[in-house]
């Protein structure tokens, strides 16, 4: 899929849930809650975005070279880098971008469980981005919220089985190919690192953009 293909879906799927934040009542609770999570989202962001910038023109120059062949497969300390450079990003960016967008869809009307482990009672509804974090919601359980509420495309650059492989250290060298195991499967890791970097970091862009003008539409109505 090309990088405008990705683009236009992000901005399909979040359209609906953006245009219904428009539409609220200011002051109703549902409203209040997306505000906070919005605070929450960008207090964490400002200075990742700045960072971001660079990021992408990085992963756009790797991936130029992944196709020209000046990055390969036996560049098996370039590999390296680059798999634990995606792994970052999904730990750092990736759980905050989630975090955002689960309240996004609570915001909607769509209730997320979690269940809390030392509180009464032990299965409520989140309510904030500080509940996610607090009984640790993992970012699969996220995604798949987020995906049975029709964000499929932001969760398509999220690879959790990539993800977990190199958190359990599934890596293998073989002649000098950095290799991933996923499930039965072994897989080159260098172009799923390049490409899924870069894609993660078009959509986070991108939502970043569609956010910034939906909070300049509500201050100026």
């Amino acid at each position: 899929m090309s990088e405008s293909e990705i683009e236009r879906n992000v901005v399909s799927e979040l359209t609906p849930f953006f245009e219904y934040i428009r539409s609220m009542d200011k002051k109703s609770k549902e409203f209040g809650l997306f505000d906070k999570a919005l605070l929450d989202f960008y207090k964490k962001m400002e200075r990742v975005m700045e960072i971001m910038k660079f990021l992408i023109l990085d992963a756009e120059v790797l991936a130029e070279d992944l196709e020209s062949k000046k990055i390969r497969e036996q560049a098996a300390k370039e590999t390296i880098y680059l798999v634990f450079w995606y792994f970052g990003l999904l730990e750092s960016v990736g759980n905050s971008l989630a975090d955002f967008l689960v309240m996004l869809l609570v915001a909607n009307g769509k209730d997320f469980h979690i269940e809390s482990l030392h509180r009464t009672p032990r299965i409520r509804h989140a309510t904030s981005v500080k509940d996610l974090e607090e009984e640790r919601v993992p970012l699969t359980t996220k995604l798949n919220f987020m995906n049975e509420n029709g964000l499929s495309q932001i969760c398509s650059v999220i690879d959790t089985n990539f993800r977990n492989s190199i958190a359990h250290m599934k890596i293998d060298i073989e002649k000098g190919v950095i290799y991933v195991k996923i499930g039965n499967k072994r897989k080159p890791a260098l172009r799923m690192a390049v490409i899924g970097s870069l894609n993660f970091l078009k959509v986070t862009a991108q939502i970043n953009h569609l956010l910034r003008q939906l909070v300049k539409d509500l201050i100026h109505e």
